[in-house]
């Protein structure tokens, strides 16, 4: 048994995990599962929230693009690559699919996005709550 997992059983009663033999690994109890859900969890949430602060300060502008607007963003790098490398803002490229552009921009995964979507002629606006440039 490790010095941490004789605290944790100290402090609740319960092993984290279960020595299976020499050279065997360990194995996790259900309630070790549950702690490293709960730690995997934890450090989901910080990192997104560090990711979140980084936007509001603007040091990070995470871009989603289809593979078919990729082309044209790599040109238009080049008009604000010499802007954003002088105020410090990271650029993060990353591959969105259009059937996930809504729940990327919802869950603060990317700040824009590069795509088209479908839209019948004339309706009002496809989505309301999203800004969009034709």
């Amino acid at each position: 048994m490790t010095p941490s997992d004789r605290n944790f059983q100290a402090l609740t009663g319960e092993l984290v995990v279960v020595k299976q033999g020499r050279g065997r690994d360990l194995l996790f109890t259900p309630t070790g599962l549950e702690v490293v859900d709960r730690i995997r969890s934890t450090l989901s949430d910080w990192l997104q929230g560090i990711a979140n602060s980084r936007r509001r300060l603007g040091s990070t502008l995470t871009v989603g693009t289809t593979e078919f607007t990729l082309p044209f963003l790599a040109r238009v790098w080049e008009r604000v690559e010499q802007e954003l490398m002088a105020r410090e803002v990271e650029l993060k490229i990353v591959h969105v699919r259009t059937r996930d552009f809504r729940q990327r921009l919802d869950s603060n995964q990317v700040d824009l996005l590069c795509g088209g979507l479908a839209a019948p002629v004339g309706d009002g606006p496809l989505a309301p709550e999203y800004d969009f440039l034709e």
